[in-house]
């Protein structure tokens, strides 16, 4: 799984919005699979942005469609921080922090995802009074 540190070059991010409280960003930059030249850059970004809420959010975008000041196509890739601010704009990027380069980081980010993902059935209980004391 890519987000969390198993395949691939990538960047996590943690921080903790004012608004949306702990935070957790995972961003990588690639060649789509399908292999076809197409118009305009070969590549765009996979995001994974998960929430206090146990909301994970799953997403990618072109990179001709991020607008931005740096070229488009360029073996660097556009800033990190534009990308960011266009996917996801009720985000403050300025309370982000890399991510250690350390085993418990996909660790964590795999039972974040985990959570999210697993679903337990509630007990659900029932009141009917007894209709014969009525």
């Amino acid at each position: 799984m890519w987000c969390c540190g198993a395949a691939g070059d990538h960047q996590n991010y943690f921080g903790v919005d004012e608004n949306l409280g702990p935070v957790a960003v995972s961003v990588r930059r690639e060649k789509p699979e399908d292999g076809r030249e197409k118009e305009g850059s070969p590549y765009n970004y996979r995001i994974v942005f998960r929430t206090s809420q146990l909301t994970t959010l799953r997403g990618a975008i072109l990179e001709d469609a991020v607008p931005s000041t740096a070229r488009h196509g360029t073996a660097r890739g556009l800033p990190l921080k534009e990308v960011l601010e266009y996917v996801v704009p009720e985000l403050n990027i300025q309370c982000l922090r890399v991510a250690l380069n350390s085993p418990r980081v996909p660790e964590q980010l795999l039972k974040l995802d985990e959570q999210g993902v697993s679903i337990h059935p509630l007990p659900t209980l029932l009141y009917e009074p007894d209709r014969e004391q009525r």
